[in-house]
């Protein structure tokens, strides 16, 4: 008597088993490999925003500084302007006292015979025209200037007879010389 054993249905059922498992493994790997990608995902972008967050802060700061740097230019200019200021008016302040020692010391130096018909100050450059008598009383001015302690290199530029006015001041002439600040 042989014995018949029927292997098949306990192989299916196996195999049936085997490949429920295996749907089930590949089911469970599927949604832990997406929990995974979800999470690194959120990961990467909780990062992209924090570092989003931290070029924002500092664009602001940048944007802060060159506002800053802008006002200091500005500053700086503004600065450099009333320096230039200062500096004029110090300069009006010394040159003050010099104008009224030229005038006051352009008295000393005319002689009688000597006409001024214009006065020109161009830096400490002063350029005289006039009407003499005569040449002597030019000459005589010229000295004057050099012994003067505020006037310095006399330069007679041009002198020339005046036809018009015959019996007046004889001779035309244009004189410049430099003055300095005695003190």
């Amino acid at each position: 008597m042989t014995i018949e054993i029927n292997l098949l249905p306990w192989r299916l059922l196996k195999r049936k088993q085997e490949k429920k498992a295996l749907i089930v493994l590949l089911l469970t790997s599927l949604s832990v490999g997406f929990v995974v990608i979800f999470l690194i995902n959120y990961y990467v972008e909780s990062l992209i925003n924090y570092q989003g967050h931290r070029n924002s802060r500092l664009q602001e700061e940048s944007d802060l500084f060159k506002r800053q740097i802008n006002d200091i230019k500005t500053l700086h200019g503004m600065c450099q302007l009333l320096n230039a200021r200062m500096t004029s008016i110090h300069g009006l302040q010394q040159n003050r006292a010099l104008i009224v020692h030229l005038f006051d010391e352009l008295v000393n130096i005319v002689p009688d015979g000597v006409y001024l018909t214009y006065v020109k100050r161009d830096g400490a450059q002063i350029k005289i025209f006039g009407r003499a008598k005569t040449n002597h009383a030019i000459s005589r001015m010229m000295r004057r200037i050099e012994l003067n302690p505020w006037f310095h290199k006399p330069k007679l530029t041009e002198i020339k007879k005046n036809k018009i006015h015959a019996h007046s001041a004889a001779n035309e002439f244009k004189l410049s010389f430099v003055v300095t600040n005695k003190g």
